[in-house]
């Protein structure tokens, strides 16, 4: 039930002796209401008779939770599920003479103290949530005895509630601004490269070598290219290679139905599957693939704002960024307990991929236009909702706010489905626009550390740096017809079935598509593309059939 919690304990019964509850204690909202032998309910009547009524039994039905005592006398707890309020209803019986007040043990509970407001209005606060005591009777709370006195002149029935009065959830932007709580680029690096690391651990922990699958927070297994990309992608940058990827080869081998041009630079079959890349816009491609897309409703807010601001970011001819993001950005940005968060004042519901995407558009146009504030209000953002991940790097998918903290997390997020928020070029799959070097439309898809280009009258070199004794694939897009390659430094005869072998290539002269399998025998590797017959002759070099690749080929 939200916002009550209770335990309690019950005595076995014995012959005819019933089973009884010798105990109960029940929250809400900081305020703790305790029934046993030592703390009865008491009914007081006119001529000041106490009774003292026992608990007698507890029901509970959706959102209530009912305490029967002797006498036809009720308790009932009733909770808002769509807010934070909470009602205590009180019953009593019609009695000569009549009662006049009920007395109950109460007391506030830890980190809440109980405490009186400007208008003397009682209020339990724990320094950043308020609820306050609201009767239409008189009561009156005694600190020393921790008892709560309650009227019930003329009537047998009146209405506790525990209600969040207090003002608008949270501070604004501009405050948290003024206040200077920015952190610096080199905390915001610190925080993202441990997320990384954080993730990375989590593919390790969560990967099961025998199913060739990673483990979800809800006890199941899933195999996801994704998944397999960003997993050997870390395993590279963290030199931890030579022991993760036989496995996760063997993983993709496993679900080779599942995987496309998007991991065969890693696991082979470059021209089948790379084909869709020579179709299309390949960075569209790209883009489609590694983003999630955003789900909501156009016509709610902030849904509808951030699609604006991304709508407004593809406009060519927009220009004043700044003013329209502060006219109608700002005002959903609420600084919190717990940090930055986008959502809507009135619904206090947190999507965290809206937030993740909207802060990296807030940091792009702040760094376009060289917007400090916008950077550090998307940095911060991104900080705060990374500082909510587990242990495997999951993050909850919509964040539920109650005052300045979050009382509900839900759903989930892999870390794989938002590492394009935090592009690391080093061993990731990546377009590189190579035509002021090749020729217009020209481009390579690569994954190598880094890939450096430089161009002649006489040849075209593509230097390649990948952890030695490791092969990868490489597509060059765009690539006019030469005269012959050098990979190692010697000629290299092109095979149609290069890709059984260590090394090779093939050139397909209608899609002007270079294809490409390297073992690195050294850090850095080059492909040499050789326009025009050199003055000197070069040895030719068969391809070494002996090396023969442990990984998928499906030709």
């Amino acid at each position: 039930m939200e916002n009550v919690s209770y335990r309690g304990t019950i005595t076995s019964g014995r012959g005819l002796k019933p089973s009884k509850i010798s105990q109960l204690s029940l929250k809400s909202n900081g305020l703790e209401m305790n029934f046993s032998s030592r703390s009865p309910l008491s009914l007081i009547t006119e001529d000041n008779i106490k009774r003292n009524l026992y608990l007698q039994k507890i029901n509970r039905v959706e959102n209530s939770l009912q305490l029967e005592f002797k006498y036809d006398t009720f308790i009932r707890f009733t909770s808002d599920p769509l807010s934070n309020n909470c009602s205590v209803d009180f019953s009593i019986p019609k009695t000569l003479p009549p009662v006049k007040e009920i007395q109950l043990s109460t007391e506030a509970y830890a980190p809440f103290q109980m405490t009186r407001d400007d208008e003397n209005r009682y209020m339990l606060t724990d320094g950043t949530s308020s609820f306050f005591l609201d009767m239409d009777q008189e009561f009156k709370f005694n600190p020393r005895n921790k008892i709560l006195t309650i009227s019930m002149k003329n009537r047998t029935s009146t209405t506790l509630a525990l209600e969040d009065k207090a003002p608008g959830l949270g501070r604004t932007v501009r405050e948290w601004l003024a206040e200077e709580k920015q952190i610096n680029d080199s905390q915001y690096k610190n925080i993202i490269n441990k997320y990384r690391l954080l993730a990375y651990r989590g593919w390790k922990s969560r990967f099961d070598k025998n199913l060739g699958e990673w483990s979800l927070p809800n006890g199941k297994f899933q195999f996801e290219e994704g998944t397999l990309i960003q997993h050997i992608s870390a395993s590279l940058k963290n030199n931890e290679y030579s022991i993760v990827l036989p496995d996760l080869l063997k993983a993709a081998e496993k679900n080779n139905a599942k995987l496309t041009w998007y991991s065969a630079l890693f696991t082979g079959n470059i021209i089948n599957k790379g084909a869709p890349l020579l179709r299309g816009d390949p960075q569209q491609l790209l883009s489609n693939v590694v983003n999630l897309p955003i789900e909501g409703n156009p016509e709610s807010s902030p849904y509808r704002e951030i699609m604006e601001l991304k709508a407004l970011l593809s406009d060519p001819e927009a220009q004043d960024y700044d003013a329209w993001i502060e006219e109608n950005i700002f005002p959903l940005i609420v600084w919190l307990e717990e940090g930055l968060f986008i959502f809507h004042p009135e619904n206090p519901i947190s999507d965290t991929l809206l937030n993740l995407q909207a802060s990296d558009m807030l940091i792009k146009v702040g760094e376009q236009t060289a917007n400090d504030r916008l950077v550090q209000i998307g940095q911060k953002i991104i900080a705060s909702l990374l500082a909510k991940a587990d242990e495997n790097g999951f993050l909850p998918k919509q964040i539920t706010f109650s005052r300045e903290r979050a009382s509900q997390e839900e759903g989930y997020l892999k870390p794989e489905e938002i590492m394009s928020l935090f592009p690391d070029p080093e061993y990731s799959p990546r377009i590189i626009d190579i035509s002021e070097k090749a020729g217009e439309g020209s481009w390579l898809y690569t994954v190598a550390k880094t890939a450096r280009v430089q161009s002649s009258d006489k040849a075209l070199n593509i230097d390649l740096y990948y952890p030695k004794g490791q092969i990868h694939h490489v597509i060059l897009r765009g690539i006019d017809p030469f005269d012959r390659i050098l990979l190692h430094g010697i000629q290299w005869k092109s095979d149609p079935h290069f890709q059984r072998y260590s090394d090779g290539w093939v050139y397909d002269s209608v899609k002007r598509t270079l294809y490409v399998k390297l073992r690195q025998r050294s850090s850095k590797e080059s492909i040499n593309i050789q326009k025009a017959l050199p003055a000197v002759a070069v040895p030719v070099s068969e391809p070494d059939k002996t090396q023969v690749e442990a990984v998928i080929e499906t030709n």
